[in-house]
């Protein structure tokens, strides 16, 4: 199914007022190779038939669904590995000292978000490292951890909840010890292991607008996802990812990502290959 340059410009305008993702005019592809089957199967002949249906609300789940087939979900546990190092021996530790030094005076608690999560990997990824780091201190139970993850698509947040990953979705990260103790066979998929799932809630949130209603979190993952959004999209993310951060928070990017023209309201701190940001 080919697609016009409007009905491109029509959609391209229609999923970045939606969502924030820039689609560049070389990755137009993305829209026949992803969405040609889509509307076959709803009986829509053109993408500008599509478009008018979008824009309608008559179909309001074709938005979710166009949403979930946009968006990029290339990810794999324990994604480049060296920022979950820099988690677990150097962020991790910081907190629970300064959680320790206000035990007198605020309970002990850690609250981690994972925006942007996709098919749960990155969530996932946060449990296994806080799993393991848990014993080796003495701030925290598991009852103190709240680690959310959160997708702007029902149906990738669906998807999570359920924890089963392909060969491919699993990622090459992952220790051969780590899929024998968290993950069982299920015929073509691996399935997570119930008592790490739990460990994870998931929310649907447009990351575009504001989600004070989260809470505050002492770290914040957002890797490989604001480098989708345009550049306005990008600043207004990340105000909202700074205002929902603890004032001695952290926040993860990708490594392809900076936020260097972005804000002003972080400083950036680099431990081996990995730079992450406090509020300034």
């Amino acid at each position: 199914m080919d697609i016009s340059d409007r009905e491109f410009d029509l959609l391209k305008e229609y999923v970045l007022r939606e969502s924030g993702i820039d689609i560049a005019e070389e990755k137009r592809y993305l829209f026949t190779t992803r969405l040609s089957d889509l509307l076959v199967g709803e009986g829509i002949m053109t993408f500008f038939d599509f478009y008018s249906v979008l824009v309608s609300g008559t179909r309001s789940y074709l938005v979710d669904q166009l949403l979930a087939l946009m968006t990029t979900h290339e990810s794999g546990f324990f994604r480049d590995r060296h920022p979950y190092r820099v988690f677990t021996d150097t962020v991790l530790p910081e907190t629970a000292k300064r959680r320790a030094e206000r035990a007198r005076f605020l309970p002990p608690r850690l609250r981690i978000l994972s925006a942007g999560c996709s098919f749960g990997q990155e969530p996932y990824s946060i449990a296994l490292c806080v799993k393991r780091w848990l014993p080796t201190q003495s701030v925290f139970s598991e009852k103190d951890i709240t680690i959310i993850g959160t997708d702007i698509s029902a149906l990738t947040i669906k998807r999570a909840k359920r924890g089963e990953f392909s060969d491919l979705e699993l990622g090459k990260q992952l220790s051969s010890r780590e899929r024998q103790d968290y993950f069982s066979r299920n015929g073509e998929t691996w399935q997570l292991c119930e008592e790490i799932r739990n460990m994870v809630t998931f929310q649907q949130v447009n990351l575009l607008k504001p989600f004070d209603n989260l809470g505050k979190f002492d770290v914040v993952f957002c890797r490989n996802v604001i480098i989708y959004f345009s550049i306005e999209g990008r600043k207004t993310v990340v105000g909202h990812l700074r205002r929902v951060l603890e004032p001695e928070g952290t926040l993860f990017l990708g490594s392809a990502e900076s936020l260097y023209t972005i804000s002003n309201d972080f400083t950036s701190r680099a431990v081996e290959q990995t730079t992450y940001y406090t509020p300034s």
